[in-house]
């Protein structure tokens, strides 16, 4: 696909357009139950999409991508990357990335995408959660007190996750959720 080259390009400005429009198909893929887009991506696409969440500066761009990698996921695509991935010991920490990114934004919808991500993520790789209870925990508290009803649902399901991890209970006694 011509927009995976343009993913990887030199320019910042064309690469987030990429990521945008893949962003885009991903989701009409996912909402219209037809995935025709993200099934036709070559397995060298999570790779890019990965690089993207870990190594951009923009992050617009970096949303853009992780909102590709919550399709992905989630239509259970590439997944054998993914994994191979997370388990390489390359330094990078693919969910501390999209926690500490879901609570840097300042835009709802994009914390939300980040939540739904490493929510789709967990299922594949519990460890995940570390890194969530780490650095989402107040804001998922938040949440399950007065965001809006996908936000009470996301934080419920995610803390309900990190309350059944007996290792993982004291940071939610700790930070009051």
């Amino acid at each position: 696909l011509r927009l995976l080259e343009f993913a990887t390009h030199e320019s910042l400005t064309i690469r987030i357009r990429a990521f945008e429009s893949l962003a885009v198909l991903s989701y009409w893929d996912h909402i219209t139950s037809e995935a025709f887009f993200i099934e036709i991506t070559p397995n060298t696409s999570m790779l890019v999409v990965l690089d993207a969440i870990v190594t951009e500066q923009d992050q617009s761009l970096r949303i853009f991508a992780v909102r590709v990698l919550g399709a992905f996921v989630r239509a259970g695509l590439h997944i054998k990357e993914l994994s191979r991935f997370i388990d390489e010991d390359n330094g990078v920490d693919l969910a501390k990335s999209i926690a500490k990114l879901a609570c840097s934004t300042c835009r709802s919808v994009s914390q939300v995408d980040c939540m739904q991500t490493l929510l789709a993520i967990t299922y594949i790789d519990s460890n995940t959660l570390d890194a969530v209870a780490e650095h989402c925990i107040p804001m998922l508290a938040e949440w399950a007190q007065k965001g809006s009803l996908v936000e009470q649902h996301l934080a419920a399901e995610v803390l309900m996750l990190i309350s059944g991890r007996f290792d993982l209970t004291s940071d939610l006694i700790a930070n009051g959720a």
